[in-house]
């Protein structure tokens, strides 16, 4: 027979559990525990990026469960009144948009790179109303030119960025400062990505080349459009790479991340961080 004590706790628990997902980030602040500063990512981050200095590249390693995407969140929200955000979940993409989750063990750098196009894309389109005056085409032409299978069929950037969910943030003029969640369209998603056996492509490939260079003039042209407003780009999911030759792909192997426009922060498991 369970005792009132049992029952007590146990109803305690389940409240605990129903107020959220322990599986995502805990968006409430209501509902975090604050980190020592000593181990709080965010405590070091932040003020490294909002340094008036050139673009920086961070990454935030940990072990799965260890609060990393939560302290990406808190830094998100951190840098939004002085910076644009633009904030993805990469392995929640894989396994809710491109409904593969092992696809994130195959990704190309340059895949990467086009995701971090897409992703500002629809920030740019869906936040703030740009005018990408021929940028967003010249993405739609890169990434079709990558496609395996080839035919270079033209691939819908505009419908296809709506199959990303993204956590955008920034104060611009009157605008909130506060983090808006920009969720994924349905069945908006269907550019195959990291496929197992795909021909490996280099940062000195023609056509990764063209992806890089329309990526980064979709970072430009919006930080054009915004006055020069710093732009923050945070990948999450990251960590969830376990296999070495895939980490070292992305991170050892491949420049194409520190070739961006901008500052960027990225997740990493803290296993593959040691070894390499």
């Amino acid at each position: 027979m369970t005792s009132p004590t049992s029952q007590s706790l146990q109803r305690f628990w389940e409240a605990v559990y129903a107020s959220f997902n322990p599986i995502e980030p805990v968006s409430d602040p209501e509902l975090r525990v604050p980190r020592v500063s000593a181990y709080s990512p965010a405590e070091k981050v932040v003020p490294s990026l909002l340094l008036p200095i050139d673009t920086r590249r961070l990454l935030v390693a940990g072990s799965i469960g260890s609060g990393k995407s939560t302290e990406l969140l808190i830094i998100a929200e951190r840098l939004a009144p002085q910076r644009v955000v633009v904030l993805f979940d990469l392995w929640q993409h894989m396994e809710s948009s491109v409904k593969d989750v092992a696809a994130i063990e195959h990704l190309q750098a340059w895949e990467l790179i086009g995701l971090v196009g897409l992703a500002v894309l629809r920030v740019g389109t869906q936040r703030f109303g740009h005018d990408w005056q021929g940028a967003d085409h010249a993405l739609a032409q890169a990434l079709a030119a990558q496609a395996e299978g080839g035919g270079g069929a033209q691939l819908d950037v505009a419908k296809l960025a709506t199959g990303l969910a993204v956590t955008v943030g920034g104060a611009l003029g009157a605008a909130a400062a506060g983090l808006q969640v920009l969720k994924a369209a349905g069945e908006a998603w269907n550019w195959k990505i990291g496929l197992p056996g795909a021909r490996r492509r280099n940062d000195q490939d023609e056509g990764v080349r063209r992806v890089v260079t329309a990526t980064r003039a979709i970072i430009e042209s919006l930080r054009a459009g915004l006055g020069g407003h710093k732009l923050v780009i945070i990948i999450d999911g990251l960590d969830r790479i376990r296999r070495p030759e895939a980490f070292a792909w992305l991170f050892v192997e491949s420049d194409l991340l520190r070739s961006l426009p901008c500052d960027v922060v990225v997740s990493a498991h803290l296993a593959m961080v040691q070894r390499y």
